[in-house]
This record gives C-alpha cells, sequence and structure tokens, in this order.
C-alpha cells in the first residue's frame, strides 16, 4: 500500500512539474534555460575564437610567403648588380688610377665618374658617394666607408675600403691603385680564360653530337629496316628526321652556351630572324606534306634551312666583322694620340689625326666621322 501511495505522488509531482516551472528534483526551469544560454555563448565565443585564430594564421602563412618571396628578389637583385659590378669593376679602378695619377681627389674622381655612360652601375655607386656627400654634408671618405658596407660586391667594397685607408694613412694612394687595377685584370682575364674553355668544350660536344647523328644516318640508311620503311610510307622519311635534327641540336648548343657566357656582341634580335627565316620553312613544310615534288623532301628541308640562314649570316658578319676591325684599331689610336699628346698638341687635334687614318677596315667610317665632327667643332663629350 505505502508503495503505491508513493508511484502516485511521484506521478502526480511529475504532471505538476510538467504543468509548472519547477523541474522533476524541484529546481527551476529558468536556470537550466541560463546554463544551456552560458554554454552556447561560450561554445559560440570558443568557436569564433578558433575561426579568428585560423584567420591569423592564414594571414601569418601568407606573410611568411610575401617575406620569402621578397627576400628572394632582393638576392636575386644583389646577385644580379654583384655581377655587373663585378664585370665594371676593371675598368673602374683604371679609371680612379688615372684620374687619382693626375692629382684629383676622390670627390672629384667620382664627380667624373657620374657622367661616364660606358659604366652604368660605377656611375650608380658614384651618384651614391655624392648623394651623401652633397645631401647629407658627409666627408667623401665618411661617404665612401658608408657605401661600402652596403654593396653587394666583396671586391668593390675591399677596393673602396682601402682607398680609404690609404689616404687616411698618408700611403702611396697611386701605387695601391695600381696594384689593385692589375690584380684586376688579372682575375677577369683569369675568368674570361675559364669562361672560353667552357665554350670550348661545348663546341666539342656539339662537334661529336653533329658526327654521331652523321654517322647514325649513314648506318640507317644503309639498312632498309621495316621500321624505316613505315616511317617513309607514314609520309616522314628517315631522310628528313636527320635533316631537322642537326639544326635542333645547334639550337640547343646555342642556347646552353648563351646562358653560359653572354657576348659583348650585340646580337641579332629574333623577331628579325624570324620574319626572315619563317617564309622559306612554310613553304618547305608545305611542299613537302602536299606531296608536290617527291623523293626530293630533305633537299627541299635542307635548302629551306640554308635559305632561312643567309640573312642572318651576313648581318652578324658584318656586326662581328665591325667589332674586330675596332678591337685591332683601338690599340693604334691611342697610341697616336699618345705619341702626339707628347708633342704639346691639343686633344682634339690629336684625336683628329689619329682617326683621319685609312686601315682600319669597317671601322673606318667611325673612326673618320669622329675626327669630322671634332673639325666641325662638337666637342668630345657630344660624341
Amino acid at each position: 500500500m505505502n508503495d503505491s501511495q508513493e508511484n502516485k505522488g511521484n506521478v502526480e509531482k511529475l504532471e505538476e512539474s510538467k504543468l509548472s516551472d519547477v523541474d522533476k528534483d524541484g529546481k527551476p526551469k529558468s536556470r537550466i534555460k541560463e546554463k544551456l544560454g552560458s554554454s552556447k555563448e561560450k561554445l559560440g565565443k570558443f568557436t569564433a575564437k578558433v575561426k579568428v585564430k585560423a584567420v591569423e594564421s592564414k594571414e601569418k602563412a601568407k606573410l611568411k610567403l610575401e617575406k620569402r618571396k621578397e627576400r628572394k628578389e632582393i638576392e636575386g637583385a644583389e646577385k644580379e648588380e654583384k655581377k655587373k659590378i663585378e664585370k665594371e669593376l676593371p675598368y673602374f679602378m683604371t679609371f680612379v688610377t688615372l684620374l687619382a695619377t693626375s692629382g684629383f681627389g676622390p670627390y672629384t674622381i667620382f664627380q667624373k665618374l657620374k657622367d661616364l655612360t660606358l659604366l652604368p652601375e660605377s656611375r650608380n655607386e658614384s651618384e651614391r658617394i655624392l648623394n651623401r656627400i652633397d645631401l647629407l654634408g658627409q666627408d667623401p671618405l665618411t661617404a665612401m666607408t658608408k657605401i661600402k658596407e652596403k654593396s653587394p660586391a666583396r671586391e668593390f667594397a675591399e677596393f673602396l675600403g682601402g682607398y680609404v685607408s690609404a689616404i687616411q694613412g698618408g700611403g702611396d694612394v697611386v701605387s695601391y691603385l695600381t696594384s689593385k687595377m692589375k690584380s684586376a685584370f688579372e682575375r677577369y682575364a683569369e675568368m674570361e680564360k675559364q669562361s672560353i674553355e667552357k665554350v670550348a668544350t661545348i663546341v666539342e660536344t656539339y662537334m661529336i653530337m653533329q658526327v654521331v647523328v652523321l654517322a647514325v644516318y649513314i648506318v640507317m640508311n644503309s639498312m632498309s629496316t621495316t621500321d624505316s620503311s613505315e616511317l617513309t610510307q607514314s609520309g616522314i622519311g628517315l631522310s628528313d628526321l636527320f635533316v631537322a635534327m642537326p639544326p635542333l641540336i645547334s639550337l640547343l648548343y646555342m642556347f646552353i652556351a648563351k646562358t653560359m657566357h653572354k657576348s659583348k656582341i650585340k646580337e641579332l634580335e629574333m623577331k628579325k630572324i624570324i620574319m626572315f627565316g619563317a617564309p622559306a620553312l612554310l613553304a618547305s613544310v608545305a611542299i613537302i606534306f602536299l606531296g608536290i615534288i617527291p623523293k626530293y623532301d630533305a633537299i627541299i628541308l635542307g635548302g629551306a634551312l640554308i635559305v632561312a640562314s643567309i640573312w642572318p649570316i651576313i648581318k652578324f658578319k658584318k656586326i662581328y666583322t665591325l667589332n674586330l676591325d675596332a678591337t685591332s684599331a683601338s690599340p693604334s689610336i691611342l697610341r697616336d694620340i699618345a705619341e702626339t699628346r707628347k708633342a704639346g698638341i691639343g686633344p682634339e687635334k690629336c684625336v683628329i689625326k689619329a682617326c683621319k687614318r685609312k686601315d682600319f677596315g669597317s671601322f673606318n667610317e667611325i673612326a673618320n666621322t669622329i675626327a669630322s665632327r671634332l673639325e666641325w667643332g662638337n666637342s668630345l663629350n657630344d660624341i
């Protein structure tokens, strides 16, 4: 009886709790709702924090990538600037040595270097030094020291540092500059020898490849296999492939040589080469695939390649001959200028007499033009 009464009481309590704001344990439902609301708020705050952290981590990753890219770009620019400065360094040292031997100080030397367009990187460094002197009010030695610390080229920095030390220590500045100039040219000559050896190795491998291709062609042509007959029946002759392979190999080796060593002779523009060579190549390809002149595919393709290379050969030969004549004529011109200058003749007249000779080959036109402009009254700086 007691158990049945207790069960009835529990049922009544449950029914009352459903209708009232109190649960079966006697706790108010409003507190439960508050706890649920607070837990939802905490969960929302936690998810918001997680999202914010995720966004921040993404932004940090982007910033790191951007910084890495900037560092790589800066390092690449510094390496490129270093290479350019090192190429100009022997000539820069020669210019500084000649002016210092004539009695000019650092400030005057860098002023004259600022107007020298033949050495663009040396000109930029001179402008930086002059800006520190003229704008910041630094003395020339302090400005040279500051530029030395920021320069990416180690040899250039050593040269400036030694120049400053020689002036501050009261040593023989001219002998220091002369020794540095000679050592710079010795290093430059050694680097050029190494680059020539690399190019010679490339040329040797190129010749070997050409001989191998020719030997393979002779062997394959003598052996009338089924593979070669299938190639011929499909419209692509074996001879066509071996005619097309040498130019492709040549292009490959030219690209390798260009990446290893940059020539100082101005190269022809690729657009002009394509403009003059494309018509002959397109005509030969059309004739071969249309079968207009059968059994002469290799001769047609070879003739088209020869025709396409005629204009670049003639054009580059003129440029190369001019550079060779200018290289051989420059020492004799400088020697004549030095000898006539010893007699007390003015610089302009010395240059006129030296450039009026007719034994410079293709360089005669340029040398005679220099002499004519000087006679007309133009200054050496304008020429």
